[in-house]
């Protein structure tokens, strides 16, 4: 049973890493490793399970045992000797080697002589299990996985920035704990006579297992982050994707309309009443347009270009910017900030996010009201939040502000979708936006972006 979960855990692995992105090279020494270690611990069960109930229970013993034989020997040939093999080509690829096509296939043909070495020594031969010298082997297999983990470990090194260097960092300490303890369990252990550890590879299977799906959840790893996207996300780009169309064929053909007005204005200049009502005809398209374009900016994938920036003064600057509005409601400021934060961030979309929580909530409240905008530090996360003492938003529409043009507020031009333009800035910094509200009460819109993203702070 041990070994059976030792396999199933590596074909999952196998499946992941492969079909994630198949036309990597990363991928697919990655996926052809986890599925040699597997065929080699099927030919164990062969060997262990199988073939004692086909020397019991078959009447045909000869020929089974011939067919097993076979089978449990290529399998187990695959997983001892082609197994290093590619965790060693899964760490050239990894490290970006760069080698000419005619390097390369000296290279290849290199790492194969120990290979073919073993095939000539160590040959399958009928009604005998396979057992080769782990000695022997152990000699170039051990160096091969070990050399892999090295290599992998160093790309740490080269990352440029913090959430590289851990996402590489972490893959380092999978693959060189995985290297390292199959090194051990299967060739350095039975080379000295110990046969015993074989069955902690279910050990190490679930901590590659564990390990990888952990690091693709926070992280990345091989190019593979686990991501689960929420009905709203789906709503939103589904809504994006639509409008996006509606709106450029609205531009193109409101653009059509304006550019036959002026020349109807060349061609008509003696009658001032259509003169006059081609002007007003002007404005209306020209106001279209100013529409089409605020639907536009608001709705389209933000590019986050990102750069140092003081949070503090960001939002100060975001406060300063609605003065008028805030002063005209009487609203008292509350501040709870650290004033030393320095953040990687695209500030003039940050910006434009807090000037649209601020917004929100000077339009919630009541004059004379409190929006209390404090900065916090969890494990994680830099947390920002935005709380009001406002109407609140009932409950049953707490979970769709965000969706495009859905709106609580009954004001004159609100498109909907404010919070929208946020909710992609925020996305665009992989960071979160949460939004709790309680009616009557307040609302606090809390933005929680990635540790990772702080570059100073006292």
């Amino acid at each position: 049973m041990e070994l059976l979960s030792v396999v199933l855990i590596l074909w999952l692995l196998t499946v992941i890493i492969f079909f994630n992105n198949s036309k990597s090279l990363i991928n697919r020494w990655g996926a052809l490793f986890t599925l040699l270690c597997s065929l080699g611990v099927v030919g164990r069960i062969i060997q262990f399970n199988i073939q004692p109930m086909v020397e019991v229970l078959s009447e045909n013993y000869s020929l089974l045992a011939f067919g097993f034989n076979i089978v449990e020997s290529l399998f187990h040939m695959a997983g001892l000797y082609y197994a290093p093999y590619a965790l060693l080509k899964l760490g050239l690829s990894y490290s970006k080697l760069t080698l000419n096509t005619r390097c390369s296939s000296c290279l290849d043909a290199l790492l194969h002589l120990p290979i073919i070495a073993m095939l000539v020594i160590f040959p399958v031969y009928p009604f005998k299990l396979y057992t080769p010298d782990y000695r022997i082997v152990s000699i170039w297999a051990v160096p091969y996985m070990l050399s892999a983990a090295i290599m992998i470990y160093r790309t740490a090194f080269q990352a440029t920035t913090p959430t590289e260097r851990k996402s590489k960092s972490l893959t380092a300490i999978i693959v060189g704990m995985t290297a390292v303890s199959c090194s051990i369990v299967n060739y350095i252990a039975p080379a000295l006579g110990i046969r015993s550890l074989y069955f902690f590879n279910i050990i190490i299977a679930t901590f590659a297992l564990v390990g990888f799906v952990a690091t693709a959840w926070f992280y990345e790893i091989f190019g593979i982050r686990i991501k689960f996207e929420s009905a709203y996300e789906s709503s939103i780009e589904a809504v994006t994707s639509g409008t996006s169309i509606i709106n450029h064929a609205l531009k193109n053909e409101i653009t059509k309309i304006s550019v036959c007005q002026e020349t109807i204005k060349l061609l008509i200049k003696d009658d001032p009443r259509i003169f006059q009502t081609l002007s007003y005809m002007s404005n209306a398209t020209n106001a279209l347009l100013t529409i089409v374009g605020r639907i536009h900016n608001q709705i389209k994938a933000q590019t986050i270009n990102k750069a140092p920036y003081n949070l503090a003064e960001l939002i100060e600057e975001s406060l300063a910017s609605c003065a008028p509005w805030l002063e005209q409601q009487q609203i008292n400021v509350i501040k709870e900030f650290d004033q030393h934060i320095i953040i990687n961030c695209d500030p003039i979309h940050l910006k434009e996010t807090f000037n649209n929580l601020i917004i929100n909530a000077i339009d919630a409240m009541e004059p004379g009201g409190i929006l209390r905008i404090k900065i916090g530090i969890s494990r994680r996360f830099l947390l920002i939040s935005f709380s009001d003492n406002g109407f609140g938003i009932p409950e049953d529409q707490i979970h769709r502000v965000i969706e495009p043009f859905y709106s609580s507020k009954k004001l004159k031009n609100n498109f909907g979708l404010g919070l929208t333009y946020c909710y992609n800035v925020i996305k665009g910094h992989n960071g979160i936006l949460e939004i709790t509200s309680e009616q009557d009460q307040g609302t606090t819109v809390t933005i929680r972006i990635p540790k990772s993203l702080i570059s100073k702070s006292k």
